[in-house]
C-alpha cells in the first residue's frame, strides 16, 4: 500500500470518530407525562393540568426528577409546585410527591403541613397501583390527594384521579454539530482530491 493510499485510510478513519462519538450521543430517555383531574365529591374546583419531566432510566425509590415548576388552581387560588419526591410505600403503591416549598415531603411521601393555612402552599401525591412504574406505557393515577392553603383556617383536601403515559424519546445531537462534522468531512474530502496527484 503506498503512503498516499495509507494517509488516505487514516485521515478518513479519523474524520470518522466524530461521527461515531455524536451517534452515541444519540440515546433513548424516559417522558413521564401526567394528566390529572379532580375527583372530590363535591368538587372543589381545581382545574385539570399537566406536567411532564425526562429522565434518563425508570424514577425508583427515593428519587427527586428534575422538572420544571408547574402550577395547580382552583378558583383565584395557585400553587407552584417547586418539589418533588417518589417512593414505594406498603403495599406496593408508587407515589410521586409535589410541594410548594412550605410543607415537608417526608422519606415515605408524606407530608407535614407546618403552614397549612398560607394561601399558595400546598402539597399533593399521586399515586400509580402496583408500585413505581417499571416500563413504557399508561399508568392509572388513583387515591391521589392533597392538601392545600387558603389563607383561612379552613385548608382544602382535594382527590385527584388521572394517568400517567411514560414513553420513550431520543435525543439526538444539536443540529450545529452535524453542521460542524459535515464540514470537517468535506474539508478532508476537499484535501484528499487535491494531493491525489501528489506523489510521496
Amino acid at each position: 500500500m503506498n503512503r498516499l493510499r495509507l494517509l488516505t485510510v487514516l485521515v478518513v478513519a479519523l474524520s470518522a470518530l466524530p461521527l461515531v462519538t455524536l451517534v452515541g450521543m444519540a440515546h433513548a430517555d424516559l417522558l413521564y407525562q401526567f394528566d390529572v383531574h379532580e375527583t372530590t365529591a363535591p368538587p372543589i374546583g381545581f382545574q385539570p393540568f399537566s406536567f411532564s419531566f425526562t429522565v434518563p432510566t425508570f424514577v425508583t425509590d427515593g428519587q427527586s426528577p428534575a422538572f420544571t415548576p408547574f402550577t395547580v388552581t382552583f378558583g383565584t387560588h395557585s400553587y407552584k409546585m417547586i418539589n418533588d419526591l417518589a417512593v414505594t410505600a406498603p403495599p406496593g403503591t408508587g407515589n410521586f410527591c409535589f410541594d410548594t416549598g412550605g410543607m415537608i415531603l417526608n422519606p415515605d411521601c408524606s407530608i407535614d403541613v407546618p403552614q397549612i393555612s398560607n394561601d399558595g402552599e400546598g402539597a399533593f401525591d399521586l399515586e400509580t397501583p402496583g408500585g413505581l412504574p417499571t416500563a413504557t406505557g399508561t399508568q392509572t393515577l388513583a387515591g391521589s390527594f392533597g392538601a392545600f392553603g387558603t389563607a383561612t383556617d379552613a385548608a382544602v383536601f382535594p382527590f385527584f384521579d388521572g394517568t400517567l403515559d411514560i414513553t420513550s424519546v431520543t435525543s439526538v445531537p444539536e443540529p450545529a454539530s452535524l453542521a460542524l462534522l459535515s464540514l470537517g468531512i468535506a474539508a478532508v474530502g476537499w484535501r484528499l482530491r487535491k494531493r491525489r496527484g501528489v506523489s510521496f
